[in-house]
């Protein structure tokens, strides 16, 4: 079994991947729409093959001009592959494929990693057949290392964009606390515009916290003054 990205030389057998499955597709006339406007791209589709035969394919979704995806928008297998234990073997495929992507579309440095968002019809669970193409898809997202959190069910149809957008403040969240772990002032200043305000809650004992919030600009957590001509003598606390 071989697992890679694509290249140019795929799409037709791309856009050919039967489309049948009543949620968490992607039809052909969408993906080249996508990939007209370079947000679907080769190398952001995997497939799992087997001798030149396509058995599952994932495709991650991100801004045009980004190097990085942001979700894993699709991700479909060949339901008639073996099953391995208690895991059907479309399930154990996928994760497989899901892992090997993950890991190398991933950005470097303290980053999320791609969510994967799964678009369900209202009242899914009613319906076996979207209940089951959930669960065999959630499964393999479980298998492939992605935490719940990461696992975006959405009951109503909102824009890869959307969800590319809650993604990237969840990042922006994860950067901020690695830099803080870290005591890397420098860094997490880095994370701000200049006319940002942030709050800092001191004291949560007190009735109102905002009675002991300390509001400050970003240059604040190193202790330096922002004036370009400052020498940079920490201030005093």
């Amino acid at each position: 079994m071989l697992i890679r990205p694509t290249t140019e030389a795929d799409l037709d057998q791309i856009l050919a991947w039967p489309v049948t499955g009543p949620a968490g597709v992607v039809p052909a006339g969408r993906y080249r729409e996508e990939l007209d406007r370079h947000q679907y791209r080769p190398e952001w589709t995997w497939v799992a093959e087997d001798e030149g035969r396509v058995l599952a394919r994932a495709i991650w979704w991100g801004f045009a001009g980004a190097a990085y995806p942001l979700v894993l928008d699709c991700v479909s297998a060949s339901g008639s592959l073996p099953a391995g234990g208690s895991a059907s073997g479309r399930t154990l495929l996928a994760a497989r494929l899901i892992a090997a992507g993950q890991q190398a579309l991933r950005k470097p440095g303290p980053s999320v990693a791609p969510g994967f968002e799964i678009h369900l019809p209202p009242g899914w669970r009613s319906d076996p057949a979207v209940a089951a193409a959930f669960a065999w898809r959630h499964d393999a997202a479980a298998r492939a290392g992605l935490t719940d959190e990461l696992v975006i069910a959405t009951h109503a149809r909102i824009s890869p964009r959307e969800a590319a957008d809650r993604l990237a403040i969840r990042e922006l969240i994860n950067a901020y606390a690695h830099c803080a772990d870290r005591r890397d002032a420098k860094a997490q200043m880095a994370l701000f515009t200049e006319d940002i305000r942030f709050i800092v809650f001191m004291d949560a004992t007190v009735a109102d916290p905002r009675a002991a919030a300390a509001i400050g600009r970003p240059h604040a957590l190193t202790g330096r003054s922002p004036d370009p001509g400052d020498a940079g003598s920490p201030t005093r606390p």
